[in-house]
C-alpha cells in the first residue's frame, strides 16, 4: 500500500502487515519529542485543533486530498472494520521481507572483496588512478580518466 515507504521516509517505524496496529508517524513535527508511535488496533485516536489555536491546520491522506482543519475541528483515526486483502507469492512474511530488501536495501549489504584481492592497494578500497590523468605506469599504461579530482 505504500505505508511502509511513507513511514520510512519520515523516519518512522517499520511494522509487519500481520501486526494488528495503528502506526502514527509525524512528518516534520514541531517538537523533538514527537516520534513515531504504534497503537493497538482497538485504540481510537482523536486529533483536535484547539479553539484558541494561533492558526488553522490541515490534514492530508497519503500526501493527497489536503483538507483544512479550522479551530475546534477534529479528526478520528481508527482501524478499519474492513481490512484490505493482499495477494502473496510465497507467504505473508517472506513477501514482505523480500520486498523490504529488494526495494529499500533493508538488511542488505554488498559483498566485499577479499583482503588479498590484487586490485586492492590498501585497506581503503580498490586502486584507482588519479582522475584527469593518463596513467603511464606498467600496470595500466594508456588508460585515461575524467577531470573530476578529489
Amino acid at each position: 500500500t505504500g505505508s511502509t515507504a511513507y513511514s520510512m521516509a519520515a523516519g518512522g517505524s517499520v511494522v509487519h502487515p500481520a501486526v494488528p496496529a495503528i502506526l502514527v508517524t509525524p512528518i516534520c513535527p514541531h517538537v523533538l519529542s514527537f516520534r513515531s508511535m504504534i497503537f493497538p488496533d482497538h485504540v481510537v485516536l482523536q486529533c483536535v485543533v484547539p479553539d484558541d489555536a494561533r492558526a488553522e491546520a490541515s490534514v492530508a491522506f497519503d500526501g493527497k486530498h489536503r483538507q483544512p482543519l479550522h479551530r475546534g475541528d477534529s479528526i478520528i483515526i481508527q482501524m478499519s472494520k474492513y481490512p484490505i486483502p493482499t495477494l502473496n507469492r510465497l507467504d505473508h512474511s517472506n513477501d514482505w521481507l523480500s520486498g523490504l530488501k529488494t526495494h529499500f536495501g533493508f538488511n542488505a549489504r554488498p559483498r566485499q572483496r577479499p583482503l588479498n584481492d590484487k586490485n586492492t592497494s590498501n585497506n581503503f578500497g580498490p586502486r584507482r588512478p588519479m582522475p584527469g590523468k593518463t596513467n603511464t605506469n606498467e600496470h595500466n599504461s594508456g588508460a585515461t580518466y575524467d577531470d573530476h579530482s578529489w
